[in-house]
């Protein structure tokens, strides 16, 4: 193989490697415009400028293309982040190659020196690296997709920091490496190094989304606490209105008897839809939907409802609220309950909004083998098929990031006591989620 072809194509395949080490683990991905726009910017810093940096290039190819990320999407900084963390993913599959060649007697040099060897280890590479990185970043997506988790200002600097200095150590053992020939005993250190380091990311970046994940459930206690009390207040008022409305009874009655014996029925008519129809509506819809909340004995599955109600009654929706028997239990964890029926919920309310009829149903029903959730919501004609709403990104509101689905999906799949099915017919979309007690089907 010739010199100024197995350069070119040695480029062409390294360049596809940092490329793809440093967008495959993007929490938010790019387009495939801005990849190859990626891929033709390292390309050409290695086919113009590497032949007089040498490693120096690193500089160059690795902040330009964090520049190129960061510009072609509002979450500049996580997107950055994660683009640091391939690029130091694809570094440490690189020296556990290194070291394995090394073990077996072939140096760098030894690769270097000879075109058809290093074509075939920056072939060799390039797989490996596609796949780790591919595969790990499926898994980070699905991971924060999932869980709705979201970076602290604190974590976020923290993590940031030391993904920085690891990058810049990295860069300096590289370069430093270079000049001084890639001995065997700088090789090991250099392993042994970038290994300890790599380890130490990991523990750190595993460890914050712990830490993320307690915040969330405390954050979910938080709004569960604080629907609660809101829930309270309002039995509270609605007994108190209830209690008036019982003071005015016997007033109420007399007037109207009074009408009634002068026979003077056209002043009856308006007092019957001046004074009591009114106080019958307001016993009637709000509260009397707010009241039967009160079958619901499971805390969390209460405080969603309530939150998203209230949320359904202030924009103006025809509302129907059906609870036949008692809930005690729901074999189900209680945050992966209240995220789906929250995801659900919303979906229904922002469909319900864009319709003409305005409808929302929400349906429980419980018997001794399981619970069964219905909500159901009048929605604008949808010109996606339904499978393909559980897809990441897919949605069909505008304006939205398609995410609340396909995180339930996710959620729901963990579960194999769990029915879940989606209809949608007439202008009707409905979900319906049948979640069979502990006893008949274990979770998963």
């Amino acid at each position: 193989m010739g010199d100024s072809l197995s350069f070119i194509l040695i480029s062409l395949v390294n360049s596809l490697l940092f490329m793809a080490a440093m967008t495959n683990l993007l929490l938010f991905p790019l387009r495939l415009n801005i990849k190859l726009f990626i891929y033709l910017y390292i390309l050409l810093c290695q086919i113009f400028f590497a032949p007089q940096l040498g490693q120096y290039i690193i500089f160059f190819t690795i902040g330009g293309a964090i520049l190129i990320i960061a510009a072609s999407n509002k979450h500049y900084v996580i997107n950055s982040l994660f683009a640091l963390m391939g690029y130091l993913i694809a570094i440490f599959i690189n020296y556990v190659l290194v070291t394995f060649l090394n073990l077996i007697g072939i140096t760098v040099f030894d690769v270097t020196s000879n075109n058809n060897y290093y074509f075939i280890f920056a072939v060799v590479y390039t797989i490996i690296t596609c796949i780790v990185s591919q595969l790990f970043g499926r898994y980070l997506r699905d991971l924060f997709a999932q869980h709705k988790l979201i970076f602290s200002k604190e974590i976020l600097t923290l993590f940031i920091s030391e993904i920085i200095v690891c990058t810049s150590i990295f860069a300096y053992n590289i370069i430093q490496g270079e000049q001084e020939g890639y001995p065997t005993e700088i090789v090991y250190f250099n392993a042994i190094l970038f290994g300890t380091f790599f380890i130490i990311t990991f523990i750190i970046f595993f460890f914050s989304l712990r830490i993320m994940y307690k915040n969330q459930e405390l954050e979910f206690i938080k709004q569960q606490k604080q629907s609660l009390e809101e829930y309270v207040k309002k039995v509270d008022d609605l007994y108190q209105d209830t209690r008036i409305f019982k003071h005015d009874y016997i007033n109420i009655l007399s007037t109207m008897q009074y009408y009634i014996d002068d026979d003077d029925i056209d002043n009856l008519k308006t007092f019957f839809r001046t004074k009591i129809l009114p106080s019958s509506e307001a016993l009637t819809n709000k509260d009397s939907i707010i009241g039967k909340l009160s079958n619901i004995k499971v805390l969390e599955l209460k405080s969603i409802l309530y939150a998203k109600l209230i949320s359904a009654m202030n924009q103006k929706l025809n509302i129907t609220l059906e609870i036949q028997e008692e809930i005690n239990s729901i074999s189900m964890d209680m945050l992966d309950l209240s995220t789906v029926i929250g995801a659900f919920m919303d979906n229904a309310i922002e469909a319900a909004k864009a319709s003409e009829d305005k409808k929302l149903l929400i349906l429980l029903i419980y018997n001794n083998e399981s619970v069964t959730i219905v909500i159901s919501n009048s929605a604008p004609v949808i010109d996606i098929k339904l499978d393909a709403i559980y897809n990441k990104d897919v949605t069909y509101k505008e304006g939205h990031s398609g995410l609340g689905l396909y995180s339930s999906n996710k959620i729901l799949d963990k579960y194999s006591n769990v029915i879940h099915s989606t209809n949608y017919n007439y202008n009707i979309f409905t979900q319906t989620l049948e979640i069979c007690t502990q006893h008949n089907t274990e979770e998963v």
